[in-house]
């Protein structure tokens, strides 16, 4: 069931689902969410908004989507998924008391991995098409059970192998030439390492893999897996 949202000053520009998710739509001039802390809400989208103000986020929320707005959150301590994407801001700020589960983050081309080292929680990362090079400082998250890091610049993935809990990876258009990081991941269950430079996959064969696209082998290699 979708509905307009009940506030007169965004109503036609917003949806309401399910009495759960407000998605807010359009290029308007709505300088704060205040009023999304009356709303029995757990979802918010907000889209086309470079003006917003998003310094306090409602207890309520707990997973929120940003696309298109140039913001930035000075607290976030409650939310437990943040996705953040085709912002004009290219540099990534943590917010404060950050401790979300799911973190999926989209263009930023400035992010600071270091801070990562502080983040546990997370289970599920996202970091797609911000010109990462540099992945060391990820490997002090070793509860990530997907990891989804495509369209960059990355040539060295072994970093990621303190993920061994990881069941899903998905690392496609990147520059990745050698894979042997594989052997420690006994979980996995998807690979998507097509589009780089990969020629040596004898690794694979030691990976339970369930799933696996890799465009020239992917074939012969569920073949192999199969036991035909």
């Amino acid at each position: 069931m979708t509905m307009l949202a009940n506030d007169e000053k965004i109503g036609k520009y917003s949806k309401q689902i399910d009495n759960q998710e407000l998605i807010i739509d359009m290029d308007i001039t709505l300088s704060n969410i205040d009023f999304v802390k009356d709303l029995p809400l757990s979802k918010l989208t907000v889209k086309s908004c470079p003006n917003i103000v998003l310094e306090d986020i409602p207890d309520n929320v707990k997973e929120l989507t940003l696309i298109n707005c140039d913001t930035v959150l000075n607290k976030a301590d409650h939310l437990t998924k943040l996705v953040w994407t085709q912002s004009k801001t290219s540099k990534f700020e943590f917010p404060s008391g950050l401790k979300v589960s799911t973190l999926e983050l989209f263009g930023f081309t400035d992010i600071d991995l270091a801070a990562f080292k502080v983040f546990n929680s997370i289970q599920e990362l996202k970091l797609g098409n911000c010109q990462l090079v540099d992945i060391s400082k990820l490997k002090y998250l070793v509860n990530v059970t997907s990891l989804d890091i495509s369209c960059n610049q990355i040539m060295n993935i072994s970093y990621i192998s303190s993920m061994n809990k990881a069941k899903r990876i998905i690392a496609n258009k990147n520059q990745i030439r050698y894979i042997n990081f594989v052997k420690q991941f006994f979980n996995l269950e998807y690979l998507d390492i097509s589009d780089n430079q990969i020629q040596i996959i004898d690794d694979l064969q030691q990976c339970p893999l369930l799933h696996l696209n890799f465009i020239y082998y992917m074939i012969c290699l569920l073949f192999q897996h199969s036991g035909k």
